[in-house]
């Protein structure tokens, strides 16, 4: 069954000058992953539209973030899309494709790493609530979600970002947020054990 994630106050603008009310809605995809639309209802009265699959996240609370993050330049893009419009003005006005001097990007050794939005999860805080909840939570990311997440918190992981697997990547942040947690051993607990 579908479900209304967000409702947007202001409504969006068509290119005609028409205004839209927009809705983030969400539903189980066939392949077991949620997945995310928008629907535009005219104020003036008037079927409602929508657009094709907008995103797909592995749950619910990845699409609600997703979708209430949507900028008001986003939903006139999906707007567009749900009337059948050619995707931008801007892309109309483009020169002609020119060719590239190279077949991909440059290694990834000499790319600066990129640190993008805010993690959707912050590890410290779910560890807090027991090292098993964080470990299931940090499984049912994805890959670039835990790589955010690495990146964001600057931890020290051992696992290659690049090739190794969500799962292993998922384990490594788990393993580098509990040693992070752990108190350091004092002097005499040290004499102790040494």
């Amino acid at each position: 069954m579908a479900e209304v994630l967000v409702k947007f106050t202001e409504p969006v603008r068509g290119s005609d000058g028409r205004a839209w009310d927009a809705q983030a809605c969400a539903s189980v995809a066939n392949d077991g992953l949620w997945q995310g639309w928008i629907e535009f209802t005219p104020r003036e009265g008037g079927a409602s539209i929508r657009t094709g699959r907008e995103t797909e996240q592995p749950n619910l609370a990845d699409l609600r973030y997703w979708a209430q993050g949507l900028s008001m330049v986003y939903l006139e893009g999906a707007l567009a899309r749900g009337l059948g419009e050619p995707r931008t003005r801007a892309q109309a006005q483009l020169p002609p494709a020119a060719h590239s001097k190279f077949e991909g990007p440059a290694g990834h050794p000499s790319s600066p790493r990129v640190i993008g939005a805010r993690p959707i999860l912050n590890p410290f805080l779910v560890y807090a609530e027991g090292p098993d909840l964080l470990r299931q939570q940090l499984h049912a990311l994805s890959r670039d979600q835990l790589v955010n997440i690495v990146k964001w918190y600057s931890l020290p992981v051992i696992v290659d970002l690049d090739t190794g697997s969500p799962a292993a990547i998922a384990d490594d942040i788990a393993r580098s947020i509990g040693e992070a947690r752990r108190p350091p051993r004092t002097t005499e607990a040290r004499r102790r054990a040494g």
